[in-house]
């Protein structure tokens, strides 16, 4: 059985990888593999992991809440149409049972 992985564009770039002319790229900057002490713009990477973790966290919630009251609409919905499925099965019992009496 064969497996392949999956091409990622972006591997490579900034290792000392070839670019498109072939030639090698060195990367000037070293990164900090340290996560505290990476900043962006005055942020810490760990201050901006959690707050990203909030968000999705926020996000997801607020998703959720919209799906229950989405559901709950529909069980309404449904138990809407049961009854009147309920009323039109006793309209046409009643409609027959008044048929077979004329007859």
């Amino acid at each position: 059985m064969l497996f392949f992985q999956p091409y990622d564009e972006m591997k490579g770039y900034g290792n000392g990888a070839d670019d498109d002319s072939g030639d090698v790229v060195e990367d000037d900057e070293q990164e900090d593999d340290d996560d505290d002490n990476a900043y962006y713009n005055g942020v810490s990477a760990v201050k901006l992991e959690r707050r990203l973790h909030e968000l999705l966290h926020q996000r997801n919630r607020d998703r959720i809440e919209e799906l229950e009251a989405a559901l709950q609409r529909a069980e309404k919905k449904l138990v809407e149409k049961e009854m009147e499925v309920s009323l039109w099965k006793d309209t046409a019992k009643l409609a027959l049972r008044q048929d077979n009496e004329l007859q």
